[in-house]
């Protein structure tokens, strides 16, 4: 039976709206078998998996020990940022009461606060390393669901201070895991470690919404929200532990690594008459 306050809507949208995704129909949609492209999306899967299995060891492989810690922060940080983005409302209006108006304002306070911060990422990645953006991006997200609980009904209004923290969150957590990611797949698999980085993150997000439907009816909200800050936190801890040795590396951003991207200086051709240099002459010069 659904628990006292809780509706069965918590269990009911987490499964209905990864099904919803994966055959690209609205959610609630009457379906029937599946079609060709329902059979190619699940045939997709294994080669998929195997694809990033095969790309997480090699970005393993690389000499970055912090390369597990660093993925078990993406996977728990992009599960707690889909409890809010997929179920946050169905607390505010079920648990809180909240109005549909304080639920799209809400939404207008993340975006505002997003946006400068994206606009003046370059200053942000030139005066932070990678470690310290992903650690306020964790602070920010678990100061924001934690203040999320203590709000008790009747005070919903108080959503609105924490909606600015979306926007740190958001914001540095993705700069600091594209700089992170690309340093830890180095010059041969910076590719593969933004993409390996992207399907981790997204990986969490979707076992966070499978389970968080349940895991709200079956505990409340309050509990859920308050295990995924001490989840990231947790995660957070083990990276800063796993990188507390490494050298800060701030001014990373659109700054190829040396020696890359850069070609060699050409000679300057001899004057007109002189001997051209023999290739000793020349090894000596330099």
């Amino acid at each position: 039976a659904p628990r006292a306050g809780h509706s069965a809507g918590f269990w009911s949208l987490g499964p209905r709206r990864v099904y919803a995704q994966l055959v690209g129909a609205a959610p609630g949609a009457r379906h029937g078998p599946p079609g060709p492209g329902m059979r190619g999306a699940l045939g997709a899967w294994p080669r998929a998996a195997l694809g990033t299995l095969s790309d997480m060891a090699s970005v393993a492989s690389e000499d970055v020990p912090a390369s597990p810690a660093f993925l078990c922060l993406m996977l728990l940080f992009g599960a707690g940022t889909s409890l809010v983005e997929g179920l946050i409302f169905l607390y505010f209006t079920q648990a809180l009461g909240a109005s549909g108006t304080l639920c799209g304002l809400s939404v207008l306070v993340t975006v505002s606060f997003e946006i400068p911060l994206f606009v003046g990422s370059r200053r942000l990645v030139s005066a932070l390393s990678p470690r310290a953006l992903l650690a306020l991006a964790c602070l920010a997200y678990s100061s924001r669901v934690v203040g999320y609980t203590l709000i008790t009904p009747g005070r919903e209004w108080l959503l609105l201070l924490c909606e600015p923290l979306h926007g740190v969150t958001y914001s540095l957590g993705m700069l600091g895991a594209v700089h992170y990611s690309e340093r830890l797949g180095g010059a041969r698999l910076r590719a593969t470690a933004q993409a390996l980085t992207d399907n981790v993150r997204s990986l969490g997000g979707v076992l966070a919404t499978l389970a968080g439907g349940a895991a709200m009816q079956a505990y409340g909200p309050r509990v859920v929200y308050g295990a995924a800050a001490a989840g990231v936190l947790s995660a957070l801890g083990a990276f800063l532990a796993a990188t507390a040795g490494e050298r800060s590396r701030a001014r990373q951003v659109c700054q190829p690594p040396e020696g890359e991207g850069m070609e060699a200086a050409e000679e300057p051709p001899p004057a007109e008459g002189a001997p051209a240099a023999t290739p000793r002459e020349t090894s000596r010069g330099r």
